[in-house]
């Protein structure tokens, strides 16, 4: 009995007597994905037309969403947007919708040959500049920065072309401005691939952008560059090779659950393995009922980055809910998809079987309370109501809460039909934590019959 009484105690925080209607609304209309490119701003409102839903009840369900249409969105960015619909009774059904927005990017060219291009990178806009080995000298003029913003190359300097791509680096005997003009930085000694030289690249495009600044050049940069070497496949993102499917597990019986997956896996043309990195763990735990879309981002040595998602979406098992008694009503209180419930005859009918005093789901399974004193059957569904020549153990022993008067649609009779319940979860063959230790939340108001 103790026993009994702690695994009700932990799924009862309250009891109300719930509806037949156990069928969640249907979605008619649920937006598509939505893809934008080329976007150059940093933000930028999205629209979208609203989801439609139906209910068997006959009313329409309300629907709310994770985001609403015309929100402002950070580019680039994915988001998942969820839309739930939810009926009078509380079924729930949801749809979601992928909004997926991508920067505008300048193209990034090849580096000069015989040379190099030293940039900083800030998401995807680039600050770069141009350089040769000192034994060559640029093809024509270049600017002394370029400045990729909003997707468009632009160009600071003197004098100087606005072609594209960049010059390349050879020996000419047109030297360049920069050339004549002997500018630091531009030009350096030695191998690009030698590791010293590299870091003197690095170092002379800060130096660029000091000098530049020193000058009242008017472009913020901060003082200490992420300045990287564009070697030729610095452009290219890395291709993913593997990412995990969608993943869909149902009938679950506990509140959260271990999810596993394959690691994604993924290339770089520059041969070096790219790093990859996931908001979700593999064999992390995740709440049940939930849906959770999982991004998985490489990113390789130049800082070039490539996603890919997918969907775990996990179910809760639920018991099955069967019609109403006939004759009679059934008294449910609904947590998500775990209820306990009460069936109730009218007083000229009686139960086809024994009934328990109380039936409870938990992890999608029917349970059954009862007296020791009182034989229940624990088949299901519950049982129906009519005349019987054999009085049912509840009806013998005039159990207070089980059976009423009149018809069930009579708004008094109804009302009655809630005062019994009351009676019976105050009963003192009721453990307490039923109702009574909970007025605020067991009370003739909270009380709903349903009935066929």
């Amino acid at each position: 009995m103790i026993f009994q009484y702690f695994i009700l105690n932990a799924i009862l925080a309250s009891l109300t007597i719930a509806s037949v209607d156990h069928q969640a609304p249907v979605f008619t209309y649920c937006p598509k994905c939505i893809t934008m490119k080329e976007i150059t701003e940093h933000e930028i409102h999205v629209d979208w037309s609203r989801p439609k839903a139906t209910d068997d009840s006959g009313e329409e369900p309300e629907i709310i969403c994770s985001r609403p249409s015309g929100d402002l969105f950070p580019v680039p960015s994915t988001t998942e947007v969820v839309c739930t619909a939810r009926d009078s009774a509380g079924n729930r059904a949801t749809c979601s919708f992928r909004i997926t927005l991508k920067r505008k990017e300048c193209p990034m060219f090849d580096p000069p040959q015989n040379g190099a291009l030293a940039c900083n990178k800030i998401g995807v806009e680039y600050l770069c500049a141009a350089m040769c080995q000192n034994d060559f000298d640029f093809t024509f003029n270049p600017p002394l920065l370029y400045l990729c913003s909003s997707g468009q190359w632009n160009f600071f300097g003197i004098q100087h072309s606005t072609q594209l791509p960049w010059p390349n680096c050879s020996r000419t005997a047109n030297p360049s401005i920069l050339k004549l003009n002997n500018l630091p930085g531009y030009f350096f000694d030695g191998d690009i691939n030698d590791p010293n030289v590299l870091q003197s690249v690095k170092f002379c495009l800060s130096a660029i952008v000091l000098n530049l600044c020193l000058l009242d050049f008017n472009y913020k940069v901060e003082t200490s560059l992420n300045v990287k070497l564009v070697s030729a496949d610095y452009h290219q993102a890395p291709v993913f090779t593997y990412c995990p499917k969608c993943i869909t597990m149902k009938e679950i019986t506990e509140p959260e659950t271990r999810v596993h997956w394959s690691a994604p896996t993924a290339t770089d043309d520059s041969g070096v393995k790219p790093y990859i990195t996931c908001n979700k763990q593999n064999g992390d735990i995740f709440s049940v009922p939930s849906t959770t879309e999982v991004v998985c981002t490489a990113t390789d040595s130049a800082g070039n980055r490539a996603t890919c998602s997918f969907r775990i979406t996990l179910k809760r098992k639920e018991c099955p809910m069967f019609d109403p008694p006939q004759n009679g009503a059934l008294a449910c209180n609904k947590f998500g998809v775990e209820y306990v419930c009460a069936a109730m005859c009218q007083n000229d009918f009686d139960f086809t079987f024994n009934p328990p005093l109380l039936y409870y789901c938990s992890s999608g399974q029917w349970h059954f309370y009862g007296l020791p004193n009182l034989p229940y059957s624990t088949q299901l569904p519950w049982p129906n109501c009519s005349r019987t020549a054999n009085p049912s153990i509840l009806k013998l022993n005039n159990l207070p809460g089980y059976f009423f008067d009149g018809d069930i649609n009579d708004p008094n009779v109804l009302q009655s039909v809630k005062v019994n319940f009351m009676n019976l979860a105050t009963a003192p063959y009721i453990p307490p934590f039923f109702c009574k230790e909970k007025p605020d939340e067991c009370n003739v108001k909270t009380v709903e019959v349903y009935h066929k």
